[in-house]
């Protein structure tokens, strides 16, 4: 069983002390000390610490040459209680919130293994975990692996892996034992990549349980290729491709970056290595791990032994020696364990790795240092990640509310639900109909239901006085069909004898009334679809968690509507039905056609003179009459001759300016519109007038009698008709049932969310109680 044989907390209270001392030139490194060949490495419990050379006894720091360390003692009891009661747990909901998919979300410290292709990155995963993984020649490593490991509680191994294969759709099963580790990841890959062996950004989630296995989770990343003989990427591709993977997971400061560097080859031109020192300037949170050091060339070993004492290239927290299987010993099928134990043989007989540190030097000492420093990150970004747990959870609570709390299991419930709900829906309506709504939708930038529906009856005025002006600009017309209708119909009737009632009532019906009653149920129809939209808006937005309640719900209100609708239009049509009739009240008439036939008198008492053609006042014209005429002219709503008024304001000022002025000073003025030989019909015109008092009579009438109908059809009366609607919520069991089936995946949605806030507040319970 794993055991980490140095006290962490120790080891970091040294750390600090140092870092809090302000100690001149002093450079926190994991470098190791120079010692002369042979030298015992026995100091196991030793830390070089790179730049000026330094050693630091208790609390005392002193020059020395070259080298200086830090000596820590061994793993104490109380600090184990500690590690089991506070980090495994901590350890444990780190990683149920990265199998919850949070590790975007939230700042979870990890450790990220990369390095150039074939560099033994297989073979460290294998020494650490003691299972198998894939080998091969190419890219091996085609997904990111988050490799998940457990020290169990009961001595028994346990596996499971995760991901989404290529179509989107969840995968995950559990792994048998160890030997089925290299086929449970080959097996995800291909379903990964659709059996095309590209790399994929898609991780695999492969979570171990064992006695021997420590606390500690690797991210292992595809290895940065150039080609691929199984595959049909191309070079400049797959090699983006590879580095943008690697480039978007050590970018994160609560990543710690595990380079793998073969000794093998020219550590200067590591891709990787230079990768990590672009991701991380100052080397901070990069650990070295070197591969090979078995099949270093003769001749070379001392040059490898300055870069595994972190000389050649430093780095902070130095570098990890460790050799694992070769392709022989895999290909003799070497066991892990005999591995290790090649590995205990070797750095301990080799004649220049065995100069190397104990704490520099085999994959126990890399699971240990890996530990130690995953430990010291969670402590780092503990403030921080439960800020962004508490953040998380505050918006996955909001997510639940809006998702509701799902449906009831009794029909009491179920009943009392769809009645909460859908008086909440007619109350909506109820604020929509009378105006009293503000955008329940707040991003719709919709007005309410009662200012659209004004903006239509405004219109319906505009076009309705539209049509009475078109009457009156056909006097002409007019004029002549009542001539022509009291010739045709004379008897033995003695002039002004006859009426011309009939035909001016003719007309009222078939250029007004017929006209309108169009326009009329052309807004009706414009208000309908008004109410319609906002029906289905407000069933949207109060249902939308039940489909099936929500569709119900519009076609009753629907037909409802739709009742709603023929009354106001049987009301119109009563209306305007009415309006054939050409009535109004005797003194209202009275007195429109008085005073439209006072301002024709005043009118005609403007002479025109015969030898000039022009205008003039007669005798009976006094100050009075030429203020209400001057008053009156200018109406837009008076039939008045409109060359007339413009001459008439032109001289008003004159009239009275020049009181002492000539009669022929007076009249001056523009030429005469009509000549005096075209004097109308003293009676037509008279009826003409009556004709024309009348269209404002019934203008007035209908521009508000029919939006009255209409409001109170399709708002007011609808809004009562939705409250006395009961039986919706009148349902039997089955179809309760029914109605309240939640949209497909909603329900499975709040599961999960609700699962995602469990294992949040679990996670800021066991991190709240690591003490910093």
């Amino acid at each position: 069983m794993f055991k980490p044989s140095g006290s962490s907390d120790e080891f970091g209270s040294a750390m600090r002390g140092l870092k809090g001392s302000r100690t001149p030139g002093l450079r926190l490194s994991a470098r190791p000390s120079r010692r002369p060949s042979g030298s015992s490495s026995s100091n196991a419990g030793e830390l070089s610490i790179a730049g000026p050379a330094w050693i630091v006894r208790g609390q005392e720091v002193v020059k020395d040459e070259p080298a200086k360390v830090i000596k820590y003692p061994e793993l104490h009891s109380d600090l184990a209680r500690s590690y089991n009661e506070q980090i495994k747990p901590c350890y444990d909901q780190i990683a149920k919130l990265r199998a919850l998919g949070f590790a975007k979300e939230l700042r979870l410290p990890s450790i990220v293994v990369i390095g150039d292709q074939s560099t033994g990155k297989s073979s460290v995963l294998e020494s650490i975990s003691g299972v198998r993984f894939p080998r091969g020649n190419g890219v091996v490593t085609l997904c990111p692996l988050q490799l998940s490991m457990r020290t169990s509680d009961d001595g028994k191994w346990r596996g499971n892996i995760r991901y989404y294969d290529t179509y989107g759709k969840l995968m995950k099963w559990d792994i048998d034992g160890p030997e089925d580790v290299e086929d449970a990841i080959q097996e995800a890959q291909m379903r990964i990549t659709g059996n095309q062996r590209n790399v994929s950004k898609s991780i695999i989630e492969m979570t171990l349980e064992s006695p021997e296995l420590p606390n500690l989770t690797l991210i292992d990343l595809p290895g940065i290729a150039r080609y691929n003989h199984n595959s049909a990427e191309s070079g400049s591709s797959l090699h983006q491709l590879t580095t943008d993977i690697i480039k978007e997971y050590i970018r994160r400061e609560e990543t710690i970056i595990l380079v793998v560097i073969p000794l093998t080859s020219d550590t200067a031109t590591m891709e990787a290595l230079q990768l990590a020192k672009d991701a991380d300037p100052y080397g901070m949170r990069t650990i070295g791990v070197l591969t090979f050091p078995d099949l270093v060339n003769k001749g070379a070993q001392e040059e490898k032994l300055m870069i595994a004492r972190n000389i050649t290239y430093p780095l902070s927290k130095g570098y990890v020696t460790v050799k694992c299987r070769n392709q022989e010993d895999i290909k003799n099928r070497k066991s892990l364990k005999d591995a290790k134990a090649d590995e205990a043989l070797f750095f301990n007989t080799d004649p220049f790795f065995k100069q190397l540190d104990s704490m520099y030097r085999g994959s126990d000492t890399l699971a240990r240092r890996l530990s130690e420093e995953l430990l010291y990150l969670v402590k780092k970004f503990i403030p921080e990640l439960i800020s962004d747990v508490q953040s998380v959870r505050e918006r996955l609570g909001q997510e639940l509310a809006q998702m509701g709390k799902g449906p009831p299991e009794d029909d009491r419930s179920k009943v009392a639900l769809i009645a909460r709900m859908f008086n909440d829906f007619t109350k909506l309506f109820e604020k929509e109909a009378s105006g009293k709504s503000h955008n329940f939708q707040e991003d719709s930038g919709k007005k309410n239901l009662h200012q659209r529906c004004r903006q239509h009856w405004c219109n319906l005025a505009e076009q309705i006085e539209k049509t009475v002006r078109q009457i009156g600009d056909d006097d002409a017309k007019i004029r002549k069909a009542v001539r022509d209708f009291l010739d045709d119909q004379r008897g033995r009737e003695l002039p002004n004898f006859q009426s011309a009632y009939p035909v001016i009532e003719c007309i009222i019906r078939q250029r007004l009334v017929a006209p309108l009653r169009q326009l009329a149920l052309h807004c009706l129809r414009d208000v309908s679809v008004e109410v319609d939209d906002t029906l289905r808006d407000l069933a949207d937005s109060v249902f939308t968690s039940y489909p099936r309640l929500n569709q119900y719900v519009k076609e009753s209100v629907q037909g409802i509507k739709e009742r709603m609708y023929s009354r106001a239009k049987d009301d119109l049509d009563r209306q305007f039905d009415q309006e054939s009739y050409v009535w109004t009240n005797d003194l209202t008439f009275d007195d429109e056609s008085n005073r439209r036939e006072a301002t024709r008198s005043l009118v005609m008492n403007v002479m025109v003179l015969p030898n000039r053609n022009m205008y003039s006042f007669t005798e009976q014209f006094n100050r009075q009459s030429v203020e209400w005429i001057a008053d009156h002219c200018c109406r837009p709503e008076d039939e008045s001759n409109t060359e007339f008024a413009a001459w008439f304001q032109g001289i008003f000022q004159q009239y009275f300016s020049q009181s002492s002025a000539s009669q022929d000073e007076k009249a001056s003025g523009p030429k005469s519109p009509r000549g005096a030989d075209h004097e109308p019909d003293e009676a037509i015109e008279r009826c003409l007038n009556s004709l024309h008092a009348y269209m404002k009579i019934a203008f007035t009438r209908m521009i508000d009698n029919a939006p009255l109908c209409m409001m109170h059809f399709m708002l007011y009366k609808l809004a009562d008709e939705l409250c006395n609607e009961v039986s919706i919520f009148q349902q039997e069991s089955e179809k309760l049932d029914q109605l309240l089936e939640e949209k497909e995946g909603i329900r499975i949605h709040r599961i999960e969310t609700k699962n995602r806030m469990k294992a949040l507040a679990e996670a800021e319970n066991d991190l709240c109680r690591i003490s910093l």
